[in-house]
């Protein structure tokens, strides 16, 4: 798409005063990403984050027109009742409006661990073979092994369709950081993620895209200075270890009510291996308590202590147990030393970890004390 469109959108966004970080919440993605669009990083504006932005306006017609002034002036409800009709109108603007038409076909490759890429030209297994220096007679999978043991990434094609093949735990930062840049020439608005261990998913470019960022922003090691140690259940605070002698998991979602009301504990649930936050305890004062209703790794703000957190929920839940975690903290303008358990449960067939925690330090006041 030319970058006129993305103009066209931004400007449209700033006269309804909505911000980058509007934007990104809307649309589900990072801040980053909407940086980069902005500055001309990335060239191709995402139709449905239009369409997004666009559901949440009264003048959504207005918006859509000012964005792209080639679409029919047909107008829509203020509800966009008809814009799912139009998404292929929309489509085939967008694709007339300035992308660059390839003249050869995407050629797959092995994004490694070292921030460089291979091309593959005799399959992905016999390439990773190659290139890792795995026998000829060993008869594993070497697609999985080279995913798991070094964290490389497979971009390439199947079905019609793209297709990403990693490791959830073990992908490297640096091989989702050149996958990132090699997906910009993807002729494919979908793609298949083939996560080892998991059933594979068919997903929009640009949430594909969103996967491999938040499995950046999982990379970040934990400060020297924090605290993160795992604590054996009986030698927790007393406060938590009064929470287990309620017998949580003989009625979860009837403790689950209770502790939400008295503002001293969080939900969260875990899809896809990664922790979703639905609430934050209003007694916490968290400088994250606003960033509910998400994926705690699309945070873009305290991305480490998010990265901590999710592998917590994401640990406790897969332990299918309570556990309890000493989590020590500098947000620059507040320390905090407390203790947290992790109550997981399922309910209707979904996961889902209730947390509570007790302040045994802090540089600021706090109810829990």
């Amino acid at each position: 798409m030319k970058s006129r469109i993305s103009d066209l959108f931004f400007q449209a966004t700033a006269r309804r005063h909505i911000s980058l970080k509007a934007i990104a919440r809307i649309g589900g993605c990072s801040a980053i990403s909407v940086e980069r669009l902005k500055s001309g990083e990335t060239k191709k504006l995402d139709v449905e984050l239009v369409y997004r932005v666009a559901r949440t306006l009264p003048d959504a017609d207005a918006f859509i027109q000012e964005v792209m002034p080639g679409l029919s002036g047909t107008r829509t409800s203020p509800e966009l009742a008809s814009i799912d009709s139009k998404l292929e109108e929309i489509r085939q603007f967008v694709a007339s409006s300035g992308v660059t038409t390839r003249t050869e076909p995407f050629r797959p490759v092995w994004c490694l661990d070292d921030g460089t890429c291979v091309h593959v030209v005799d399959g992905f297994a016999q390439t990773a073979r190659r290139v890792a220096g795995i026998p000829t007679g060993d008869r594993g999978d070497a697609t999985d092994f080279v995913c798991r043991g070094f964290g490389w990434i497979a971009v390439g094609e199947r079905d019609g369709f793209g297709q990403l093949i990693f490791d959830r735990e073990h992908v490297d930062p640096r091989a989702c950081t050149k996958a990132l840049a090699v997906m910009e020439l993807m002729p494919y608005e979908r793609v298949r993620i083939d996560i080892c261990g998991e059933e594979p998913v068919l997903e929009a470019i640009g949430d594909a895209r969103r996967i491999l960022e938040r499995r950046i922003r999982a990379s970040r090691p934990t400060p020297r200075d924090w605290v993160d140690l795992e604590v054996p259940v009986n030698q927790a605070d007393e406060r938590l270890r009064r929470v287990l002698a309620t017998r949580f998991a003989d009625d979860p979602l009837g403790h689950m009510v209770r502790m939400l009301r008295e503002g001293e504990s969080s939900l969260f649930s875990v899809r896809s291996g990664e922790a979703y936050c639905y609430h934050i305890g209003s007694k916490f004062n968290a400088p994250t308590q606003s960033e509910t209703g998400m994926r705690v790794l699309d945070r873009t703000n305290h991305v480490q202590y998010s990265a901590m957190i999710d592998r917590h929920i994401v640990k406790a839940s897969r332990a299918a147990k309570p556990t309890v975690s000493r989590i020590g903290v500098d947000f620059g303008f507040r320390r905090t030393l407390y203790e947290r358990l992790a109550l997981p449960f399922r309910l209707d067939g979904r996961e889902f970890v209730l947390t509570t925690s007790k302040i045994l330090q802090d540089s600021a006041p706090s109810a829990l004390n």
